[in-house]
């Protein structure tokens, strides 16, 4: 019962962030160029006591006349990536403009991520019922 519970929960979770990522990168279809105005640094520890460091973007453009600034959907672990001042091509949702993509950076680990935790949710529900 508890081993069916969690394989749902896994496959709700990994599909739930699937759908909101796809449907993201679908709803980004307007180009247009930005200038990269700042980088945003977070970071974060893991259970083990690592830290890890991540950059983001944070892009100015014009979506139907009107100034937007926001994040990027994408981080790098590579400082070096993007600099402020930097111009970059970007798809955004004409009805968020806050919500954008830059052309080829799309959040390849996340889908993964999502798919993988899909995967383990069915292959554990299979196990449950098959064994």
């Amino acid at each position: 019962m508890k081993t069916t519970i969690i394989s749902i929960v896994l496959i709700l979770l990994g599909g739930g962030y699937l759908a909101m990522t796809l449907m993201r990168i679908l709803c980004c279809k307007t180009p247009t160029t930005a200038t990269v105005t700042e980088i945003k640094r977070t970071s974060s520890r893991s259970g083990r006591g690592s830290r890890r460091v991540d950059y983001s973007p944070i892009c100015t453009f014009l979506a139907g006349g009107t100034p937007v600034t926001a994040e990027a959907a994408t981080s790098s672990a590579r400082r070096s990536k993007y600099r402020a001042g930097d111009s970059v091509e970007i798809l955004y949702n004409e009805a968020k403009p806050e919500e954008f993509i830059i052309k080829g950076q799309y959040p390849v680990l996340r889908i993964l991520g999502s798919i993988c935790l899909v995967i383990l949710g069915v292959l554990a529900l299979w196990s449950t019922f098959a064994g």
